[in-house]
């Protein structure tokens, strides 16, 4: 059993069978390899055949600060040890840049994961609810209503939005990243080149405007097994505006304008605990299909 770096001709959609966060995982080397989003890749082969990949990204994207890692076996792999090869690639991919490591996985696997995730040294920090709202079928008028809120004003990025518009987006949205329950104690970096390559469409952002002040943001991405699903990317408002129905005026008015362009559904996920975004994403018909967990540990240099 070895491990090794990715190459070019590996399968990663094979390597990611039996994955429910498989997506995520595309996802991240999509924008590796066409953003600035920095993460080492490896392979676990078994038996002389390629069975799971892991993936380190040492920047402080997580809470604390901590870096994020993916670690993935295909089932018929498990419980012979690549995951623990994977796991220690991961980590000393990102020892001495960040101080801890963050990785996530689906509570559909709990029951293996939990043990392994244990076995390794890593404990549980947070949990977050995934929920999706249906575009095919929405209240075109209650949406609309939701949509509205007195002295603000909704609009998405131009379509052909200057790198200045563009930055300007970013930047807010970074502000409020920071503040988010599950960047508690640091971490939330989002490079713009990788900010850019995530959401890429002008009209995958909406924002919240009082007068020429940004006060509010979301922002979506695509889903990588399904081209006409969008997931939230973040959702965020000024601190003093907070409790007004801006975050929920924001997914509801983005909700319309995306199911006109064609998207069929958004998929969010939030941290529990988080409940004003929870509520709103009640409120607007998200309806829970599942749930993941965060662990973490930290790492000596």
């Amino acid at each position: 059993m070895i491990v090794r770096p990715l190459l070019a001709d590996d399968d990663v959609a094979w390597l990611n069978e039996g994955n429910p966060l498989g997506w995520l995982a595309t996802f991240w080397l999509d924008l590796e390899r066409g953003g600035d989003l920095e993460a080492s890749w490896f392979v676990v082969e078994v038996d002389g055949i390629a069975r799971g990949f892991g993936a380190a990204c040492p920047m402080a994207v997580a809470m604390l600060g901590y870096g994020a890692g993916i670690v993935s076996v295909r089932p018929e792999a498990r419980r012979r040890g690549a995951g623990s090869l994977l796991v220690t690639a991961v980590e000393n991919a990102c020892r001495g840049r960040v101080p801890g490591l963050q990785i996530s996985y689906d509570e559909s696997v709990e029951v293996v994961a939990a043990p392994a995730a244990a076995a390794w040294g890593y404990v549980e920090c947070a949990r977050h609810r995934e929920s999706a709202l249906d575009l095919t079928s929405l209240d075109l008028d209650r949406f609309a209503e939701f949509a509205r809120v007195d002295g603000i004003y909704l609009a998405s990025l131009p379509a052909e939005a200057t790198d200045e518009e563009w930055r300007a987006a970013h930047a807010f949205l970074l502000s409020r990243v920071v503040e988010a329950p599950d960047m508690e104690g640091g971490g939330g970096e989002m490079p713009y080149g990788a900010w850019r390559g995530a959401v890429q469409d002008p009209h995958r952002v909406l924002m919240a405007r009082e007068a020429d002040e940004i006060v509010g943001v979301t922002a979506v991405m695509g889903r990588q097994d399904d081209p006409r699903a969008l997931n939230t990317l973040f959702t965020g408002v000024a601190p003093r505006l907070r409790g007004r129905g801006i975050a929920r005026a924001l997914k509801a008015q983005h909700a319309l304008q995306l199911a006109a362009a064609g998207a069929t559904r958004i998929v969010t996920q939030n941290m529990v605990g988080n409940e004003p975004i929870l509520a709103a994403n009640r409120r607007l018909g998200f309806t829970e299909i599942g749930g993941y967990v965060d662990v973490r540990k930290a790492l000596g240099n």
